[in-house]
């Protein structure tokens, strides 16, 4: 277990092998036997095939006890969550864990990103080496993608699913042609694919280098924190990481719009919408991203009628593991106040 000290120190955890497997794809059930759910992966070359890696973990508290998984958004290194899973730690066993290609685990060296359902393999793989047989899923930013696809995929592993500002794109509709065809363009394997990959690049691109500023800013890190985060903000590792996740943010979402279709939501869930300022007076959601956010936890509720799902906005920015860790930890131990958590259905 981590210590949890008070002098700004940071946790540095273990480091725990898995087996990386970037072309796993979800297998919707058929009626049909003539109806083609499959998604075949180019397993020819190198990008497809299985590798061994290690993930490093931080884990807090007693095993046994109530486990919660934060997962990390897009580079967000495992520290941001240090004052959450510390405060945390006192009744719950909480994980913390870099995804492969971020922080502390294995670098991905230029590799293609892989799919939603590999990074949600790792998740099982971690669970089951941490012996955890169940955990309340906690997903910030565009691991959201990844906790509710656990949570969909693996209910019986799933107490509770928290999505903190996750990643949500309504316009998908987890159309088999769409998936491969974006497979493909992240595969590179011609000239077509080549220029379409060039454009995945020019956009990831231009949101790395807003996203690492954030990440990094001065007046966001200080003390031992900085001196862990700017060198890594600017290794190769980190923005090799970045790109590759956002060359897959398309592929994630059609992914998980498929998922959805085809599997029930059987856990509570709490969508985390940040906002700053009077956006938030008396739970109005003003802003374009929390509207999204609101419309998310809605469509969640209407096609599960039988699941409890809520829409809590927040005073945060993107980044409120760290700017409002009191209501997420409130929010993750079930404390925050009726008035604050709005439940979603079809007439909410």
């Amino acid at each position: 277990m981590a210590a949890t000290p008070d002098d700004g120190s940071i946790d540095i955890g273990r480091h725990i092998p898995v087996t990386y497997t970037p072309d796993l794809f979800f297998t919707a059930p058929s009626t049909s036997c003539d109806e083609d759910h499959s998604l075949p992966a180019d397993s020819t070359t190198p990008e497809g095939r299985s590798f061994a890696a290690q993930v490093h973990v931080v884990d807090y508290g007693t095993p046994g006890n109530p486990a919660v998984f934060l997962l990390s958004g897009l580079s967000v290194p495992w520290f941001d969550w240090q004052e959450v899973a510390q405060a945390l730690s006192t009744d719950h066993h909480v994980v913390v864990f870099d995804r492969i290609g971020a922080g502390l685990s294995t670098a991905t060296d230029g590799l293609p990103p892989g799919s939603l359902l590999a990074e949600v393999d790792v998740l099982h793989q971690v669970m089951d080496a941490c012996g955890v047989d169940e955990a309340h899923i906690v997903g910030h930013s565009m691991a959201g993608f990844i906790g509710e696809a656990f949570a969909l995929s693996h209910p019986a592993k799933t107490t509770r699913l928290t999505l903190l500002d996750g990643s949500y794109e309504p316009a998908t509709e987890g159309d088999l042609d769409t998936i491969r065809n974006l497979w493909r363009k992240t595969r590179t394997p011609g000239v077509v694919e080549k220029i379409e990959r060039l454009g995945l690049d020019i956009d990831a691109a231009r949101k790395v280098f807003a996203h690492a500023y954030q990440l990094h800013r001065p007046d966001r890190r200080h003390g031992n924190d900085a001196h862990i985060m700017v060198p890594l903000a600017q290794t190769k590792d980190f923005i090799d990481g970045m790109l590759r996740e956002l060359r897959g943010y398309n592929l994630w979402a059609e992914e998980l719009a498929h998922i959805d279709r085809a599997l029930p939501l059987n856990v509570p869930t709490d969508v985390v919408g940040a906002c700053r300022g009077w956006a938030n007076f008396f739970g109005l959601t003003l802003g374009r991203w929390q509207r999204k956010l609101r419309r998310h936890a809605r469509s969640l509720a209407e096609r599960n009628p039988g699941s409890e799902v809520y829409f809590i906005p927040i005073q945060a920015s993107h980044m409120m593991m760290r700017d409002n860790s009191r209501d997420i930890i409130r929010i993750i131990r079930g404390h925050l106040g009726r008035d604050s958590r709005h439940r979603m259905g079809p007439a909410a």
